[in-house]
Order: structure tokens, then C-alpha cells, then sequence
């Protein structure tokens, strides 16, 4: 059994308690060379949350999760799991339960004894509940179907390069509660990878090839979008060590193409290289690392992020032309057995659109770590200093301290974070935080933990009052 209690602030006061009851049961099963044991858990949960910015809300839920786990032969020849659960949520106390979440996740392992060893995994879900997000609006909820399938095989013979083949078919929809709107999209991947060691050098490589696909009806006038998109990826790392001082070098490549074509929105595709360098220095009394990163294509970057995400990339847009070249030097020196500092050094230069934004910051930190006299307490501080093309800007801070530490059976905790970040257009943006809070904890036996959290939480964005 496990109870918690959680206070959270953010501009206001909310206070949400948890109560969860929990049961357990297993059991073994041999047929033959065939070896399995199941499991299976039931779970009971009582949620409240009240508070002056929210309303009042309480739910009951009831949720179940299995495990069974085994191997046929023998483990290295063949071994699985599947783990089905189910979940159902009750809000307000009322009869309505707006979601019945149930699945499975399983995987087997093929000849993991060998040199070839191979994997499939799949996963099934049914009825889960997620969020809409719609600016200016909030609570949207709605109900997902999902599965995959995922197969891979390697052969890693020593002493040879390695190969790795991986295929992957993941497919859903979504529906919008309350209303006729409903997504329907599709991700099938194909990856290929490889390492070897040559002349000193430690490479890697990778090849991934994506599509997605995207179908979103309940648009106005009953209209539908359907979006197509694919991209490739391939990837070179190189590593190895220098003859000073265990330092080391590490470079890398990478080159992504991705296009999309969009019923409403049309066409769009694109390129993009980035290379980087990494050198880490181990110098005795300061160690330095040095790092270079370029981008031909800062928007195609972002293109392609979404679409490794599985999303459908931004298609009718005309891509502008754009770079970023950032360079970073760091280090840090133990003044004292327990004060540590730091500090960077950062410029990055971009070009988008016809305009240059360049961004140079430096900064410092301190930590130390009370060790004897209020053991358990570690406190940092830093200050970041920014220029831009206009001129220098304001400093930003960051400051931190935690606390941990065991009374016998009691764990007590307790932190404070606050930072302020000076940034400029596209490099960077202002904004503040702080955080604090602390928890106490209770083991009473293997079956019953107390835990006590309050934590608050408070953002400033800078440009816009309020």
C-alpha cells in the first residue's frame, strides 16, 4: 500500500492527495522445455485536487497490469515477456468513465547466446486518453488507438564490423471527444548500422529511412487533409584517443533530406548537413573541451525534427536560406576539495532570411559540496554574461541548492532552483524560474511506503508583463 501527498504552486495554491491500494500474485508454469512465470498486480486509486486557481475535482480508478516472462530451451535460444494491463477512470465520483485503457507490450529475443542475435517487439493499445492542445483552450481530450511491430537481427563477429538491421511499422487514430475530428497516421522505418575500429579510430555509421503518413478528417466544411512525408538520415562518427594525457578527439557527420507533400498545403523539401568536433583536452589541474558545430540549414532542421518524431513536416513553405556556426570552449578547476568552478565560453552566428543574428555568452559557476559539517547540503552558483550585435545585455544568473539526507528510516530532501537566461531573436530568449521544495520519506516495511512532496514552481517570460 502506498500513500502520497503532493502541494504544488504555480501563481496560486493547489493541494492533490493520493490514495493507492495495491495487490499482488505469481505463479510458475513448465511444459516440457517450455519455462514461464506470470504475474499480475490490481491497483486501486482515489485522486482529490482542489485549489484557488482550479476547480474542485476528485476521481476513483481501478487498474490491472500482468507479467509473464519465460524462455523456450533455453534463455539465450529463445526468451519473452508480455505485459498486458488495463485502466479504468472514474472522475467526480459520477458513473462516467471517459477512457478504458488497455494493452499489451511484448518482446522476444532470439539467439542472444550467439553472434546473430535477433529481437521482435510489438505493442497493442486500446482506449487511451490524451490532449488536444488548442491555444486559449484547455481540457480537450482524446481517445487513441495505437500498434507496432518492430523486428531487428545483428551480427556482431569479433574482431569484424558489426551490422545491425532494424525494421519498424507503427500505426494509430485519434479521435477528438465530443466532436466528428479524428487523425489517422501511419510511421514504417527501415535503419541499418555499423561499427568498426580502424587505424586508431573508432567509427560508426547509421542509415534511416522514414515515411510517414497522415490523415485528418472533421476539418471545416467537413473538409480532410492528408499529408505524405519521408526522409533519410545517414550518420558518421568518428572517436579516438589523443597522446596526451587519456584526451581524445571526436568528430561527426550527419546529412538529412526529408520531403512532404500536403493535400491543403502543398509541397516542400529539403537538405541538410551539420557537422561538429569535440576535443577534450585533459590538462592536470583544468581540463578543457573545445567544440565546434555547423548547420547549412537551420530550418531544415527543424523540418526534420519533426518528422523523426513522426510528424508531419511544415509542407507550402518555401525553405529561406540559413546557417549557424557555434563554438564553445568550457573547463573547470577544484580550488578546494569540495569547491569546484567553472566557465565557458560560447559565440554562435547565425544566418537566416537575409539577416545575421549573433550571440557571444561566457559564463561562471561555482559548487561545493558541505561535506562534514552539514553533510548532505550542495550549493552552485553561476553568472552568464550575453552580447549580441547590438551590444552587451543583461547578466543572467543561476543559482542552486539541495539538500539529502537519512534520520534512520527517514529520507529527507529539499531543493531550490533559480536561473534567469538572457537570450536573443532565433539564439535565444528571456525568461526566469524558480523552483523549491522538499519531501519526506518513510519505508515501513517492503509493502508500505509514506511519502510526503511539496514543491513550487514559478516562470516569468520577460517580453510579455504578466
Amino acid at each position: 500500500m502506498w500513500w502520497g501527498l503532493n502541494v504544488r504552486c504555480l501563481g496560486g495554491l493547489a493541494v492533490l492527495g493520493a490514495l493507492t491500494l495495491s495487490f499482488e500474485a505469481e505463479a510458475q508454469v513448465a511444459l516440457g522445455d517450455l519455462h514461464a512465470t506470470g504475474g499480475g498486480e490490481l491497483t486501486v486509486l482515489y485522486n482529490s485536487n482542489f485549489g484557488n486557481l482550479t476547480s474542485d475535482q476528485h476521481s476513483l480508478g481501478f487498474g490491472g497490469m500482468g507479467t509473464i516472462t519465460g524462455n523456450y530451451y533455453d534463455p539465450n535460444f529463445l526468451s519473452f515477456n508480455l505485459l498486458p494491463y488495463y485502466g479504468r477512470s472514474q472522475n467526480n465520483s459520477d458513473t462516467q468513465s471517459i477512457t478504458d485503457a488497455s494493452g499489451y507490450n511484448g518482446n522476444v529475443n532470439l539467439f542472444g547466446g550467439s553472434h546473430f542475435p535477433g529481437f521482435v517487439n510489438f505493442n497493442q493499445t486500446w482506449n487511451s486518453s490524451g490532449t488536444f492542445g488548442i491555444p486559449g483552450l484547455a481540457g480537450l481530450t482524446t481517445v487513441n488507438n495505437s500498434h507496432g511491430l518492430n523486428l531487428g537481427w545483428s551480427v556482431l563477429v569479433p574482431h569484424r564490423p558489426t551490422l545491425s538491421i532494424g525494421y519498424g511499422d507503427t500505426s494509430g487514430t485519434s479521435s477528438l471527444l465530443g466532436s466528428e475530428s479524428s487523425t489517422e497516421s501511419s510511421l514504417r522505418n527501415f535503419n541499418l548500422g555499423s561499427t568498426d575500429n580502424l587505424a586508431g579510430f573508432y567509427l560508426t555509421g547509421s542509415f534511416i529511412h522514414l515515411n510517414t503518413n497522415a490523415q485528418i478528417n472533421g476539418l471545416e466544411d467537413g473538409e480532410s487533409e492528408t499529408a505524405t512525408g519521408s526522409s533519410d538520415q545517414y550518420r558518421l562518427t568518428a572517436q579516438r584517443g589523443l597522446p596526451y594525457n587519456n584526451s581524445h578527439l571526436s568528430l561527426g557527420f550527419y546529412r538529412t533530406s526529408y520531403s512532404v507533400d500536403d493535400s491543403l498545403a502543398g509541397q516542400n523539401d529539403g537538405t541538410t548537413d551539420n557537422v561538429n568536433g569535440i576535443v577534450s583536452l585533459m590538462t592536470p589541474k583544468a581540463p578543457v573541451t573545445l567544440s565546434a558545430t555547423y548547420t547549412d540549414n537551420v530550418f531544415g532542421s527543424f523540418e526534420q525534427q519533426l518528422i523523426s518524431s513522426g510528424e508531419t513536416p511544415l509542407a507550402g513553405i518555401v525553405s529561406p536560406t540559413s546557417h549557424s556556426l557555434s563554438l564553445e570552449a568550457s573547463t573547470f578547476y577544484n580550488v578546494l576539495p569540495r569547491l569546484v568552478l567553472g566557465g565557458y565560453v560560447e559565440r554562435t552566428q547565425e544566418f537566416f532570411a537575409g539577416q545575421n543574428y549573433g550571440l557571444t555568452q561566457a559564463g561562471l559557476n561555482a559548487n561545493y559540496n558541505f561535506f562534514r559539517k552539514l553533510k548532505g547540503l550542495v550549493v552552485s552558483a553561476g553568472l552568464v554574461d550575453s552580447a549580441n550585435q547590438q551590444g552587451n545585455t543583461r547578466v543572467g544568473f543561476v543559482g542552486n541548492a539541495s539538500y539529502n539526507r537519512y534520520f534512520g528510516k527517514w529520507e529527507v530532501s529539499s531543493y531550490i532552483l533559480y536561473n534567469q537566461d538572457v537570450q536573443t531573436l532565433l539564439v535565444n530568449y528571456t525568461t526566469s524560474i524558480l523552483n523549491y521544495g522538499a519531501s519526506v520519506k518513510r519505508q515501513f516495511s517492503e509493502n508500505l511506503r509514506w511519502i510526503g512532496l511539496a514543491t513550487v514552481a514559478r516562470s516569468v517570460f520577460e517580453q510579455q508583463s504578466g
